[in-house]
């Protein structure tokens, strides 16, 4: 059973925003804040864009959702670090009151876990395709805290809306849980943080979409190392693309194609769960081909 209360990781995709960020699959956002605008005076104040507001909060909810994952991994050090990160961006949004529009819905990375409380579900956002922050490092991978399992991860939608003054202060209320040692509270503050802006979680969308969304996310956790989220979501992916098959109509006449991208999104997961991409230098590579196979379904269908 989840656990009632829902909570926001780092992997957030931003559709159509933050243009002037890296391209998708290339490489991973800056694991640093975005540059902040020059502090306003009394003469001017500093212009901002949607576009930089958009990638602020990206950041916030990255650093947030990598501080939850590390807290429930028990990694008191990282989690602190991460929401002084958080802090140092959020400070901004306190200034300007941004907000992301409740009325877009974005698609979210989510990564479900297994615990001592329950199936606990976080959120990772990506910008322009491309994680906002680092998810796995090698201290999380190597990890081995108690009762902690990941279940599943896949792209899910939802509304998110997230104003500034009230997330600064919360995370400073989280910053001083974690520093008297009540690592527990803190979790319940990032928790409120998120179930307050984050809303209508679906995991529908039109299967090519939801495929093509599941394969960018395993490529993204492949460059992680992290493994057995990926496989996850390249299952996802194949599951779609198994969906496509018998409900697109306009795919009827790319029967075999969808036939070998079902198939290579199989043999892709079978390498996975077998360790074969673990010595190789760059296993992000291994989903190269089969998104061009997924372009090239998408073009079919204009």
């Amino acid at each position: 059973m989840r656990a009632a209360t829902t909570y926001l990781a780092t992997a957030m995709i931003v559709t159509g925003v933050a243009a002037g960020m890296m391209a998708a699959g290339v490489s991973y956002a800056a694991s640093s804040p975005p540059q902040k605008a020059p502090a306003a005076t009394a003469a001017s104040v500093p212009s901002r864009t949607a576009q930089q507001d958009m990638a602020d909060n990206a950041f916030v909810l990255g650093r947030i959702g990598v501080t939850q994952i590390a807290l429930v991994h028990g990694l008191k050090g990282e989690a602190m670090a991460g929401i002084e990160s958080a802090l140092d961006t959020s400070a901004g949004l306190n200034a300007r009151n941004t907000a992301f529009n409740p009325d877009a819905p974005v698609a979210l990375g989510r990564l479900s876990y297994k615990t001592v409380s329950g199936e606990q579900d976080f959120y990772i956002p990506m910008v322009n395709r491309v994680f906002s922050a680092r998810v796995f490092d090698d201290k999380l991978l190597r990890s081995s805290a108690p009762d902690v399992e990941m279940k599943d991860a896949q792209i899910v939608h939802a509304r998110v809306a997230l104003q500034g003054p009230a997330l600064h202060a919360a995370l400073l209320q989280a910053k001083t849980y974690l520093r008297d040692g009540r690592q527990d509270k803190a979790m319940e503050v990032l928790s409120a943080i998120v179930s307050g802006a984050v809303t209508g979680v679906s995991d529908k969308a039109t299967p090519v979409n939801d495929a093509r969304d599941n394969l960018q996310l395993a490529g993204l956790l492949l460059k992680d190392k992290s493994f057995k989220a990926a496989s996850f979501a390249v299952d996802h992916a194949r599951q779609a693309m198994v969906a496509a098959a018998s409900e697109d109509a306009s795919l009827k006449d790319r029967a075999g194609d969808v036939g070998r991208l079902v198939q290579g999104l199989g043999d892709l997961n079978t390498d996975i769960r077998a360790g074969r991409l673990t010595k190789v230098k760059m296993p992000e590579n291994a989903v190269s081909g089969l998104k061009k196979q997924l372009d090239s379904l998408s073009l079919a269908q204009r």
